[in-house]
C-alpha cells in the first residue's frame, strides 16, 4: 500500500532532510558515549602505559574488543582472511568462524585514524570504534529508506528510516563502540522480509490506483527476489546462525500466507510466478556458496555446520523450488512431479540430517555441557525470566504490531496477503526471541518491514495530508526515543553514573596493568573466568583459556577442569600444561557452578566447595607456588559485586613470602582484616630481632593502603620491640593528620615529638610532624613558626620538591586549616 505520491524531486528532498536529522542525532549519541566510555577510562587507577591497548567499552559492546584484537591480526600478515587466532585455548589457539570482512572494515579504520592522528594502530583502531558504526548505519538508513520510498512513497521512506534510528533493538546493534556484525544482521534480516514484499510473496498485479505494495510487473517482483537473496546472502556470510532462521520463516510464511489467501489474490487480479521464488533460491544459494569460498577455499573447508556452508546454500535452493511446487500446485491445480519434490525435500533435510547424525561434532550448540553454560548468559535467556527481573518493557514493539496485523489481515483489503506473510514472520521471530531473547536483535528489521505495512494498510483510504499526519506522529516517536537515549547517556555523564557491568571494564583494565607489573616482558597467560579472561587479556594482549566463543570449546573445557580440580596438584598440573601464569578471580562465584557443571554434569554444592577454584576465592592459605599480586582499584569506581584476586604463578615460595604478599593484596582489596592476620603470621615466623623491621614495613604498607588504624596498631608492635625514632614519627603523623576523626590525637603527637625535637631541632622529617601536631591541636601560630623553619631548612638545601611540600603545609596552616592526608 503506498503511503503518498510526490515527484522524485520532491522524495529526494523530503528523504534528505529526513538523512540529515538522523545524522545529527546519530553524531550526538556518537559524542554522548565517547564521553561516556571516558569516564570509565578515568574510572581506571593504575599506569596504563605498559598496556598496547587501554580503551574501554560499555560491557554489553565487549565483543568489539575481540573483532579489534582480529583486526590487529590482519594488520601484522598479508592474509585476506583470518581463520586462526591465539588469544585464547592457549597454547594452541583456535579456530575463527566469522567473516573476515567485517575484520577488514574494522582494520581500515584504524589505519585511516592512525593515518590522521598518527596514533599507533593499536590505539588507533580501539579509539576508531566510537565511530565505525555510523557510516555504516547512515549507509542502511539510506539504502532502505530509498528502496521503500521507490515503492510506497517518500513517507514510507521517511517512516522506514526514523524506525531504524528508534527501534531500540534495531540501533543497538549499531550503537556507538558495539563494532560487532549484529547491526548488519538485523539489517540483513529487515532485507529478506522486505525484498519478499516486493516481490509479491511471489505474485505481481497490474497497478490500477496508486495505494498497493504488490509489484506491478514480472520485473519489479524479481528485483524483490533478488533484494531478499541478496541480503540473506549478505546475512549468512556475517553469521549464518542468525539468518537462517529469518530466511526459513520466510520461505514458511509465504508458503503459509500464499496457500491461506492466494485465491483472493487471484480474485482480486493478481498472478502468480513461482518462478519468482525459484530466483529467490537459486540467487540465495549462488550468493551465499560464493561467500563460503571466500572465506574457506580452498584450505579451510570444512563440516562446521554452526557457520556458512554449502549444504545450506542447498537447502535454500531446495526451499525455492518447494514453495513454488507447493504453490503452483494449490493456485494453479498443476501436480509436482514426485521426483521433484523429493529432491527439494532431500536438499533441505541434507544440513539437519548431518546435524542429527553428527550432533555436537558438527553443530556445537548441541554439546550439553556447552548449552548448560550457555543458560548463564544473559542473551541466552528467556523471555519469562526477563519479566521476571523488569525487563520485558523494551519488547512491547512486537506485540503492538503483531495485533493490529491481525486485525488488518482479517479485513477484505487489497494487499492482506503481504500483512499475513509479514505478520508471520514477525510472529514467528517473535517466538524463537522469547525462547532466546538475542534473537530480537534480528526480529527487529521484521518488525519494522511490518510496521510500514500496517500503517500503509491503515490510512491507505485516508487522505494524503492524513497519511503525512500519522507517518509523522509515529517517527517524533522513534525521534523521542533517540532524544531518550543521548539524554541518559549524558545525565550517566555528568553524574559519573555507571553500570555494574559496565564498571568491571577499568577493573579489567587495572587487572592487565597489575599483571604487566609482575611480568614486564614475555607471554601472559592468563586463567580467569569467561568474561574476565576476554577483558584483561584484551588490554594485555595476553592469551587466555576459556573466553565464551562457540569455537573455544576445548579452551572451555580446560579452564573448567582446573578450576574444578579438587587437589592443588591436579591444578597446578593442568596448568602447566595450558603455560598459565596468573590467575584472575574477578566479581562473585557464579561462574564456577556452571564450570563444574561442564565437566562434572549434576555435581552438588558440596563438591563445588571441594575444588580448587572454590578455595582459592574463599581461603587466604595459598599453594607455596601461587604468589596474590595486589589490585588497587580508586575508591568507588568498582563495587563489592567486583571484587578482586590476583595471583602469579611462581617457583616455590617460603611461607612468610606467601603470607605477606596475601596481607599486601588484601590490603589493596581493602581488607584490613585479613591483611593484618596474615601480615602477624608472617611477622611470627621470622627471628625476634628482624620483627620490629616488618611491623615497620607492614605499618607503612598499610598506611599506603589508607588503612590508618592498622598501621597505627602495626607500629605500635615494632615500638613495642624496638622504639625507633622512626616508627615514632610514622605513629605521630598517623595522629596528627589522618582523615580518620576517630584516629587523630594530636596532643599525644606533640608529646611524642618534644623530646625527640631536642635531641634532633633541625630534622625536617621531626619538624614536618611537630607543625602538623600544633595545627591539629589549634595551635596555628606555633605550627606556622615551625613550618617556617622546615621550608627554609630546605631552601638551604637545594631541595625544590621538599620546599614546595613543606609551603603547601605552611599555606595551609596561615590559612587556619590542619593537614590531612589525602
Amino acid at each position: 500500500m503506498r503511503l503518498t505520491t510526490e515527484t522524485a524531486r520532491l522524495r529526494w528532498l523530503i528523504l534528505s532532510c529526513v538523512w540529515a536529522l538522523i545524522a545529527w542525532l546519530a553524531v550526538l549519541d556518537s559524542l554522548a558515549v565517547r564521553d561516556y566510555v571516558a569516564l570509565l577510562d578515568d574510572s581506571a587507577v593504575l599506569p596504563t602505559a605498559s598496556l598496547p591497548l587501554r580503551r574501554t567499552v560499555p560491557s554489553d559492546y565487549a565483543d568489539a574488543q575481540t573483532w579489534v584484537r582480529y583486526a590487529l591480526a590482519l594488520d601484522s600478515t598479508a592474509a585476506w582472511r583470518i581463520r586462526h587466532t591465539d588469544i585464547d585455548n592457549a597454547p594452541y589457539g583456535r579456530a575463527v568462524h566469522w567473516n573476515s570482512g567485517f575484520a577488514h572494515l574494522v582494520a581500515a579504520a584504524g589505519r585511516v585514524r592512525s593515518a590522521t592522528t598518527r596514533e599507533t594502530i593499536a590505539l588507533a583502531t580501539e579509539r576508531s570504534l566510537a565511530w565505525v558504526n555510523l557510516p555504516l548505519l547512515l549507509c542502511v538508513i539510506v539504502l532502505f529508506s530509498t528502496l521503500v520510498a521507490r515503492h510506497a512513497g517518500a513517507a514510507g521512506g521517511t517512516l522506514i528510516a526514523f524506525g531504524m534510528l528508534g527501534h531500540p533493538q534495531f540501533y543497538a546493534g549499531f550503537a556507538p563502540n558495539n563494532v560487532d556484525h549484529h547491526g548488519l544482521l538485523s539489517a540483513a534480516s529487515l532485507g529478506v522480509v522486505l525484498g519478499i514484499v516486493f516481490m509479491g510473496v511471489g505474485w505481481w498485479r497490474p497497478r490500477d490506483d496508486g495505494f498497493s505494495l504488490m509489484p506491478n510487473s514480472p520485473r519489479a517482483a524479481r528485483a524483490g527476489a533478488v533484494l531478499s537473496a541478496a541480503s540473506g546472502a549478505v546475512g549468512m556470510w556475517i553469521s549464518a546462525a542468525s539468518v537462517i532462521p529469518t530466511i526459513a520463516f520466510a520461505g514458511g510464511a509465504g508458503l503459509l500466507a500464499t496457500w491461506w489467501l492466494g485465491a483472493r489474490a487471484g480474485d482480486d487480479g493478481a498472478t502468480f510466478d513461482g518462478d519468482l521464488w525459484r530466483l529467490w533460491g537459486r540467487v540465495g544459494a549462488s550468493l551465499s556458496l560464493l561467500s563460503y569460498l571466500a572465506e574457506y577455499a580452498p584450505h579451510d573447508v570444512g563440516l562446521r555446520l554452526e557457520v556458512n556452508h554449502p549444504l545450506y546454500a542447498l537447502a535454500w535452493l531446495g526451499g525455492g523450488e518447494l514453495i513454488a511446487m507447493l504453490v503452483e500446485w494449490r493456485v494453479a491445480k498443476t501436480r509436482p512431479s514426485p521426483w521433484h519434490l523429493v529432491i527439494a525435500l532431500a536438499a533441505i533435510a541434507a544440513a539437519p540430517a548431518v546435524i542429527a547424525i553428527e550432533g555436537a561434532v558438527v553443530f556445537v550448540p548441541l554439546d550439553a555441557g556447552i548449552a548448560r553454560l550457555h543458560e548463564s548468559i544473559s542473551e541466552f535467556r528467556t523471555m519469562l525470566s526477563l519479566a521476571r527481573s523488569g525487563g520485558l518493557s523494551r519488547y512491547a514493539l512486537t506485540l503492538v504490531l503483531v495485533l493490529p496485523a491481525g486485525v488488518v489481515a482479517a479485513q477484505r483489503v487489497r494487499d492482506r496477503l503481504l500483512i499475513a506473510f509479514t505478520a508471520a514472520c514477525v510472529a514467528a521471530s517473535a517466538l524463537l526471541a522469547f525462547w532466546q531473547v538475542r534473537w530480537w536483535l534480528p526480529a527487529s528489521g521484521i518488525e519494522l518491514c511490518l510496521l510500514l505495512i500496517v500503517v500503509s494498510s491503515l490510512v491507505a483510504a485516508r487522505r494524503e495530508r492524513t497519511r503525512w499526519i500519522v507517518v509523522a506522529i509515529i517517527s517524533a516517536v522513534f525521534v523521542e526515543q533517540a532524544v531518550a537515549r543521548i539524554h541518559l547517556t549524558r545525565a550517566n555523564v555528568a553524574s559519573s553514573a555507571v553500570t555494574i557491568a559496565d564498571a568491571a571494564q577499568p577493573l579489567y583494565l587495572d587487572v592487565a596493568a597489575a599483571i604487566r607489573a609482575t611480568q614486564p616482558t614475555g607471554d601472559v597467560v592468563l586463567l580467569a573466568s569467561p568474561n574476565a579472561s576476554a577483558g584483561v587479556a584484551y588490554f594485555g594482549d595476553f592469551k587466555s583459556i576459556g573466553t565464551l566463543y562457540w569455537e573455544n570449546a576445548d579452551g572451555l573445557r580446560a579452564a573448567a577442569a582446573i578450576f574444578s580440580a579438587t587437589t592443588d596438584d591436579e591444578a597446578r598440573a593442568l596448568m602447566r600444561a595450558r603455560g598459565v601464569t596468573h590467575i584472575a578471580m574477578i566479581g562473585q562465584l557464579e561462574f564456577l557452578g556452571p564450570y563444574l557443571e561442564l565437566v562434572h554434569p549434576g555435581a552438588s554444592r558440596d563438591e563445588l566447595k571441594r575444588t580448587f577454584g572454590y578455595r582459592l576465592f574463599q581461603d587466604d592459605s595459598l599453594p607455596r607456588w601461587l604468589r596474590a599480586v595486589p589490585v588497587a582499584t580508586r575508591e568507588g569506581a568498582a563495587p563489592p559485586e567486583l571484587g578482586v584476586r590476583l595471583m602469579q604463578i611462581v617457583p616455590e615460595q617460603s611461607e612468610p613470602d606467601a603470607l605477606w604478599h596475601i596481607a599486601i593484596a588484601r590490603l589493596a582489596a581493602g581488607d584490613a582484616v585479613v591483611a593484618e592476620q596474615n601480615f602477624r603470621s608472617a611477622i611470627a615466623l621470622f627471628p625476634t630481632p628482624q620483627r620490629a623491621s616488618m611491623y615497620d614495613a607492614a605499618a607503612r604498607l598499610a598506611y599506603a593502603s589508607n588503612a590508618h588504624r592498622l598501621a597505627l596498631r602495626l607500629f605500635h608492635e615494632a615500638l613495642a620491640i624496638a622504639p625507633t625514632t622512626a616508627a615514632k614519627v610514622g605513629v605521630a603523623w598517623i595522629l596528627a593528620t589522618s582523615p580518620d576523626d576517630s584516629t587523630r590525637d594530636g596532643a599525644t603527637a606533640i608529646t611524642m615529638m618534644e623530646p625527640l625535637l631536642r635531641l634532633s631541632p633541625n630534622d625536617p622529617a621531626l619538624l614536618d610532624v611537630f607543625a602538623a601536631a600544633l595545627a591539629e591541636t589549634g595551635r596555628f601560630p606555633d605550627a606556622v613558626t615551625t613550618a617556617e623553619r622546615l621550608v627554609a631548612i630546605h631552601q638551604r638545601a637545594g631541595d625544590v620538591a621538599a620546599r614546595g611540600r613543606a609551603q603547601e603545609r605552611l599555606d595551609a596552616y596561615r590559612g587556619g586549616r590542619p593537614w590531612r592526608t589525602r
